[in-house]
């Protein structure tokens, strides 16, 4: 990982001189611990903030998440991290956004794991670089290769022979214990 500059919410930075000259740079605000309230209204209490500085946007992956969240030392084993960033003009009952990669076809939400269906946050992120002249292919490629029709092709090449009912078989008398 690049160094990074970890900073307290306390702490003063220059970020017009220091990213003046590199407009790929940029810091985040990182809040982590707490909870949110309930919608609508939504607040994000009883948690805590550092500022990351000196990230830049050309290199920065969300793997490096969880390196910056080894090293703020808020990482529970036991616990998955849902990483959300919040449009800066939007308020956390609608800016909310979940963090989707797409080299992995993995999502912060996690619904495309588990189905190997894209979920909402990558189907936005397929029509974002649709718009933007990015090559996405076929569509069918961004779903697990188990709802292909060449894959459903390959498990039943061989002949499926058809059993008998269970009323075509004979009875058998076992007696309810």
């Amino acid at each position: 990982m690049v160094n990074r500059r970890i900073r307290q919410e306390w702490e003063e930075y220059d970020l017009q001189s220091s990213y003046a000259d590199n407009l790929s740079m940029f810091s985040i605000r990182l809040n982590y611990g707490g909870v949110f309230t309930k919608f609508p209204g939504r607040k994000y209490i009883k948690g805590k903030m550092n500022y990351i500085d000196d990230i830049d946007s050309d290199l920065f992956l969300v793997h490096d998440m969880d390196e910056i969240m080894e090293l703020i030392d808020c990482v529970e084993p036991s616990k998955s991290i849902y990483y959300h960033f919040k449009r800066l003009t939007w308020d956390l009952d609608f800016g909310l956004y979940s963090l989707v990669n797409m080299e992995q076809q993995t999502c912060s939400c996690n619904g495309w794991e588990l189905t190997g269906i894209p979920c909402k946050h990558s189907i936005a992120v397929i029509c974002y670089m649709r718009l933007n002249n990015e090559n996405v292919g076929i569509l069918e490629t961004w779903v697990h290769p188990i709802y292909w029709l060449k894959t459903w092709k390959e498990m039943y090449v061989l002949k499926v022979e058809p059993i008998n009912g269970r009323f075509c078989g004979k009875k058998a008398h076992v007696l309810p214990s």
